[in-house]
């Protein structure tokens, strides 16, 4: 019998205890409903998006492959892509087969990648390291790579213009992108002693006029690249993946700090004219191998990369810049503090005006709702870019084309802004129960 109760007393003692440690386990549950799944855009938007993209698609006349990505905080993403990444072997842009661009194919976003840096540079002047009044040479004044530019680059560079002008494009320093005789060396996989001051040194080209006035120029972004460097006491690539990519877990790179390209970047197409030839449109990772075939063969990437670094050289999807575009305009978006994210806003304010590294657009919906539209877009050799934020409804949208009309200002290439307003037009509010 002792034996029994003892078994009998401590069936007791465990059944409280099992009760007592269930109890204390529903209590950090907190007892509160299952967590309910992310919903998708209701079927009819989904097929409004899909049908805006297979249009724009269509009725291009120069294109290869596009994928699009759109957020709406409460929604899963929507992502869509359609065409080709390359052709193979074949650099005709009318390639019959090739790698089919995917919702996972990245290209360069080009001068979306003013945004992320705008971004780190009103982080850092909120953290103290620096203020929108202060000038190149004050911030530069003692890093040895900027005092190494030659005597006739350093002619080519104000030095007196303010960060606040080198976000706003009002300094006075005019574009290089138009130097392709300064760009194409870049390409040379011999030169392997890169450094961001010989865009300074090697590309620009052009006399400065006089600050105050807007004239949109690559050449701001590398000089806020630099002084994001040596306030920041890293190189860029870290800076921005330590500062924004980690925390919001977006899959991006910046050439050509980082490694790069990926494996499977969508390939870059564009007009021989730009070069001053006359073979149509062709892939250019192809085409170049022919033209400068080496040993080593030139390469694209490394030339795009190496000449844009601040400018235009993060390499990333589209499903990743609609994260970013979220995460940097709306108001629960964690990639700024609400300040600097104000700072931002306020920098650009009337219809088509540049703030801060953003553009602002008046826009308003087919169903007479009025909002705006805070953006970038990206265009370059062989791809063409655009991530949009509309304010009123909320929504991102971002756009990557691997085809680009550079020598005619994009022309025939798919209408992104209309395709992102389309996209817009074709959200419908879900129906709440009665």
């Amino acid at each position: 019998m002792r034996r029994l109760d003892f078994l009998r007393k401590n069936s007791v003692s465990f059944l409280f205890v099992l009760s007592f440690l269930l109890l204390l386990t529903s209590s950090f549950t907190g007892c509160s409903k299952p967590s309910q799944e992310v919903p998708e855009f209701s079927g009819e938007t989904k097929a409004a998006f899909t049908a805006a993209v297979d249009i724009a698609f269509a009725n291009a006349t120069h294109k290869r492959g596009i994928s699009v990505a759109v957020y709406k905080d409460g929604y899963k993403m929507w992502t869509y892509a359609k065409g080709f990444a390359d052709g193979g072997n074949d650099s005709s842009i009318d390639a019959a087969t090739g790698a089919p661009m995917t919702t996972t194919t990245p290209t360069f976003a080009y001068s979306i990648t003013k945004t992320v840096v705008s971004a780190l540079v009103l982080t850092q002047i909120e953290n103290n390291l620096y203020s929108l009044t202060d000038t190149v040479d004050s911030l530069l004044g003692n890093n040895a790579d900027y005092l190494s530019l030659s005597p006739g680059q350093q002619a080519l560079i104000n030095k007196n213009a303010t960060v606040e002008q080198l976000l706003t494009h009002t300094s006075g320093m005019l574009d290089y992108a138009g130097n392709i005789g300064g760009l194409i060396p870049f390409c040379d996989p011999s030169y392997t002693t890169w450094k961001p001051v010989d865009i300074l040194e090697h590309i620009v080209y052009q006399t400065p006029v006089a600050p105050g006035v807007f004239h949109y120029s690559n050449t701001n972004y590398v000089l806020l690249g630099m002084i994001a460097e040596e306030k920041g006491g890293a190189p860029l690539n870290t800076l921005l993946a330590n500062t924004f990519f980690q925390k919001l877990n977006i899959a991006a790179i910046l050439a050509p700090q980082d490694v790069f390209p990926p494996a499977n970047i969508a390939h870059p197409y564009d007009d021989t004219s730009m070069i001053g030839l006359a073979l149509g449109f062709v892939d250019y990772s192809l085409f170049l191998h022919d033209l400068i075939p080496g040993p080593p063969p030139w390469d694209i990437y490394l030339g795009i990369g190496k000449a844009t670094w601040a400018a235009g050289g993060i390499i990333t999807t589209a499903e990743n810049l609609a994260k970013w575009g979220y995460a940097l305009y709306d108001p629960k978006g964690t990639a700024v503090t609400a300040s600097v994210r104000n700072t931002l806003k306020n920098s650009a304010t009337t219809d088509d005006t540049y703030g801060y590294g953003v553009v602002y657009n008046d826009f308003t919906y087919v169903d007479g709702t009025v909002g705006g539209e805070y953006s970038h877009g990206g265009s370059a050799p062989g791809y063409k870019t655009l991530l949009v934020y509309e304010k009123a409804k909320g929504i991102t949208v971002a756009i990557i084309a691997n085809v680009n009309n550079i020598a005619n200002s994009g022309s025939g290439c798919v209408n992104q802004w209309a395709l992102a307003e389309d996209i817009f037009d074709g959200y419908q509010e879900p129906v709440l129960p009665e």
